[in-house]
């Protein structure tokens, strides 16, 4: 817990560090497979500066695990952009339910409108032939 505190306290004096060409000096932490989880000092213009900070791990299960631990990261990565993708596709089908849904609307109030339509003429023509037949009826009374 110690050395773990002031380590810390080592890396935060040397973030203040200036490289040789004058810009600050970065504490990153490498997530390649050769070196997994490992600090290092690099200049922030990226002018090639490099310098580790901790030893290479020397325990072959700690490595092991610090591996499967990346590859877990960079499969639940991997499974973050397609679900993100397939996101992006579910609202492209979305939308394209959404117009079809719409569409059928405009369809079933067009029809409505046209059946009351014909249903309007229909009373309006029965209407006509009724007053045609009564007219005559009418006339004899």
């Amino acid at each position: 817990m110690a050395t773990s505190s002031s380590w810390t306290i080592n890396m935060t004096a040397r973030s203040n560090a200036l490289c040789s060409c004058g810009a600050s000096i970065c504490i990153r932490t490498s997530w390649t497979e050769a070196n997994p989880g490992r600090h290092f000092l690099c200049c922030s213009d990226k002018c090639g500066l490099l310098r580790w900070l901790e030893p290479p791990v020397s325990c072959p299960r700690c490595e092991r695990v610090v591996r499967a631990l990346l590859r877990s990261s960079k499969h639940k990565d991997e499974l973050v952009r397609l679900k993100a993708l397939e996101a992006a596709e579910n609202g492209v089908e979305a939308r394209r339910l959404r117009y079809v849904l719409g569409f059928s609307w405009f369809l079933f109030v067009l029809y409505v409108l046209m059946s009351w339509c014909i249903v309007f003429l229909m009373l309006t023509w029965l209407c006509k032939v009724l007053f045609n037949v009564m007219q005559p009826l009418l006339h004899v009374l």
